[in-house]
Order: structure tokens, then C-alpha cells, then sequence
């Protein structure tokens, strides 16, 4: 049986109010320090992170339903995807440059070494996979959170977009190292696309070797459930596994290459379409695919969009540009600095997603940087995120104001806040 670790303790046990938010931020990465400390000296534990009161409206009923005491039963499905949005005919998994298309098939690779559990989520386990907690313990249950054993009706998927790094266009990026395993149908009718992250090379991988280390692993983990619990719409985890394999990093790009461990966070959220999803397809001028997606997208995700209004674009544009006004209000009023916003780490859905260098503010510092390498304007501090989301969104605006010589949109609106 594969090992598991066991954690004294719990965290995230409470609803944080506003005036703990900012402890908030101090809270995680303690829990972070510790546990890679524990991790590395070979003491840790499972961490659990739960929640004590009911999430649930009042009057909520679950007559009849139960969470799934194995995994024998539980499948995801790719259909809804696949079925319009076309796949690269290329079956090889090396890296290339990949066109006319939105996904590669890419499986994930198995770590060489041990797998252990460091932690899961059991509030996403029990209320979006519908798998009750126990689960965590058996052998197949670390194997596919690894990417080791791929689940019944999955096909395995890394996602082409590109997007502007830095202000610069840099042109195809993808899922270097994650993979979409499908999507999941709940019992109460949601849909959640479950993707692993550090699962190995895609044909996006660029110059990576597919892999996240543990440290940044757990700050995904804890991040993302703590921005949930703050009431922020963010991508969601489910578990974290550490291997024994070694992975090389350059933690604070300075030339100072170091020795982690390899690790693979489970992530889920309602879909992982960003704003360079749709940029790569102008920029290479696959314009019918670009509708086609967008279409798409309107279709799942935007249901007071119709799809068969000449004007939905704008009225598509004009929902995510709002929408994201209120997330990097609600980041700001927590603190919060997302570390790399490009366009490659926007979604379309407007939720936090790509948790890289981000960082909480312990006290006021407007001029406060999470992430600025030696090509870097320092257009991320902490006052100009509103200033960086405006270019993100003045690109998604040229890229569909670039249709109209293609009658698909008649007029543009141009949306601008400070």
C-alpha cells in the first residue's frame, strides 16, 4: 500500500472574518513553512483542511445522496469538449508548435519514485467529487491524483493558448505541465474540470520539465482554499502528493539552481479557458476556431449571453470585464497580489487560477512586488493590478474587434476603470 502521511491537527477550521484577513495571509505561510520543514525532515503528515459549519443554504436537503466509499464507480468524461472543440491530430507527446487546434492529447507521466499523500481538501473530496474522505487512504486514489492510473472516461488533455508575459507577446505557451483529465457531473449538477498540475511534459512544455516542486505545490494548495473561505472566486484543490523524484530549480532566479522534490496538486474549477485561449487563434489568424470556441464558451459558461445574438461578443466582453473589476477589487481588499498577471494566467470565468509567486500584504505597502525579474517593468506591485488587468483586457479587446471586417461583431465597447 502506498505510504501515507498522518498530520497532528487541522487548519482552515473557521470562516475568516474582515478582521482577520490580513493574519490570513500571515496564517498560510506558517502552515507552509511548517509543513515543508516537517515534509523535508520526513516527519510530516497528512493536513486536512476542513471546515466545521455547514456550507449548504438553509433548507438544503441531501435525501438519498451518499459520497463514494471507492473509486470503482466514479468517472469523468471529456465528450463535452471534444465533441466541438477540435484536437491536435498529432498523437506523439513532444514539444512543437501545435496549430487549428484547442487541446493535445497528453498523458501524464508516473513518478519513479515513492508517492505519498501530504494533504487533501475534504470539503472539495465530499461536495464536488462526491467521494467521501476515506477514499484518501486506498492505493488508487494516490495513483490517479498522481497521474499514475487514469480514471474511466478520461482522455487526458493539455490545453493550447498563449498570451502577453510582461507586457510583450510571447507567443504559444499552453499547459506546459498540467493535464486536463475531464470533467466531472456532481450530484447536484455542477460540472468541474479536474486537472493535474506538475504531471509531466506536454507539447507546451517549451524548455520545462513538466514538473512542480513541493514548495510552490503547497502554497497552490493552501492559497486556493483560503481565497475560497475569503470569499473569492478561485480555483479549488482537491490533494497534494509528494514524490522522492528530484527536480531542479532556480528559486529566486539568481543562478543558484537547487534539488526539490517533485509534487502534483489535484485542482479543480468550473473551466480553464483564459484570455490566451482566445489570443493564440487571432494571433494566427484561426478566426472560424476563435468563433467557435467563443461560441462555446458562451454556450457553457455565459447563460445570459445568447449565442445567437449578432452582438453576444460584446455582450460577452462586457461581462468578463466586469467581472474581473470585482475580483482584483476583492484581491485588493484581502491583500492579495497574484504574481504573473498575463494574459496566459487571466480566466475567462473571472476566478483566481495559477497561483505562482503571489503573495499576501502583512501591512499597507502600495509599492509591494511579488514577482520582478530582470525583464520586468514592475507593472505587478500592488497598486497598478487595475492598471496591468486594463492592458490584459485592451488585448482581448483587439483580438475580437479584429473580426469585424468578418461581420461577427458590428461594434465594440471599450471598458476602462482605475
Amino acid at each position: 500500500m502506498a505510504p501515507r502521511l498522518g498530520f497532528p491537527g487541522r487548519c482552515l477550521t473557521r470562516r475568516p472574518r474582515f478582521p482577520r484577513l490580513l493574519l490570513w495571509g500571515v496564517t498560510c505561510h506558517a502552515v507552509v513553512r511548517g509543513l515543508l520543514q516537517s515534509v523535508l525532515e520526513g516527519r510530516a503528515g497528512l493536513v486536512l483542511l476542513s471546515r466545521n459549519e455547514s456550507s449548504h443554504d438553509p433548507g438544503y436537503c441531501e435525501t438519498g445522496a451518499k459520497s463514494a466509499l471507492a473509486l470503482d464507480f466514479w468517472t469523468l468524461s471529456s465528450e463535452d469538449l471534444l465533441a466541438v472543440l477540435p484536437v491536435d491530430p498529432v498523437k506523439e507527446n513532444y514539444v512543437r508548435k501545435v496549430k487549428n487546434c484547442i487541446f493535445s492529447i497528453a498523458f501524464p507521466t508516473p513518478f519513479k519514485s515513492r508517492v505519498r499523500l501530504v494533504a487533501v481538501s475534504k470539503k472539495v473530496l465530499e461536495d464536488i467529487l462526491d467521494l467521501d474522505l476515506s477514499v484518501s487512504e486506498r492505493d488508487e486514489f494516490i495513483q490517479l491524483v498522481s497521474g499514475e492510473k487514469i480514471p474511466f472516461g478520461s482522455i487526458p488533455l493539455a490545453h493550447r493558448y498563449g498570451g502577453h508575459q510582461f507586457g510583450i507577446w510571447a507567443d504559444q505557451l499552453g499547459d506546459g505541465r498540467a493535464h486536463l483529465l475531464g470533467i466531472y457531473l456532481n450530484r447536484r449538477g455542477e460540472k468541474w474540470e479536474l486537472q493535474l498540475k506538475g504531471s509531466g511534459k506536454t507539447p507546451y512544455s517549451r524548455n520545462g520539465d513538466g514538473r512542480a516542486v513541493l514548495r510552490s505545490s503547497v502554497r497552490e494548495f493552501l492559497c486556493s482554499e483560503a481565497m475560497h473561505y475569503l470569499g473569492i472566486p478561485t480555483s479549488r484543490a482537491a490533494s497534494l502528493v509528494v514524490s522522492d523524484d528530484d527536480v531542479w530549480r532556480d528559486q529566486f532566479y539568481n543562478g543558484n539552481i537547487t534539488k526539490e522534490r517533485g509534487a502534483v496538486v489535484l485542482r479543480a474549477a468550473k473551466s480553464w479557458f483564459r484570455i490566451g485561449s482566445l489570443e493564440i487563434l487571432a494571433h494566427y489568424g484561426e478566426l472560424d476556431l476563435l468563433r467557435t470556441l467563443l461560441d462555446f464558451i458562451i454556450q457553457e459558461y455565459f447563460p445570459s449571453v445568447n449565442v445567437k445574438e449578432p452582438n453576444r461578443y460584446v455582450d460577452f466582453f462586457s461581462i468578463v470585464v466586469s467581472e474581473t473589476a470585482q475580483l482584483i477589487a476583492l484581491w485588493m481588499s484581502v491583500g492579495f497580489a497574484h504574481g504573473v498577471c498575463n494574459t496566459d494566467n487571466f480566466s475567462l470565468l473571472s476566478i483566481t487560477i495559477d497561483y505562482g509567486p503571489f503573495g499576501f500584504m502583512e501591512a499597507y505597502n502600495p509599492g509591494m512586488l511579488w514577482m520582478c525579474l530582470s525583464v520586468c517593468t514592475c507593472v505587478y506591485i500592488f497598486t497598478k493590478k487595475s492598471l496591468q488587468v486594463y492592458f490584459e483586457y485592451t488585448v482581448t479587446e483587439n483580438t475580437l474587434i479584429g473580426w469585424e471586417r468578418l461581420g461577427f461583431i458590428h461594434k465594440m465597447a471599450i471598458f476602462k476603470w482605475r
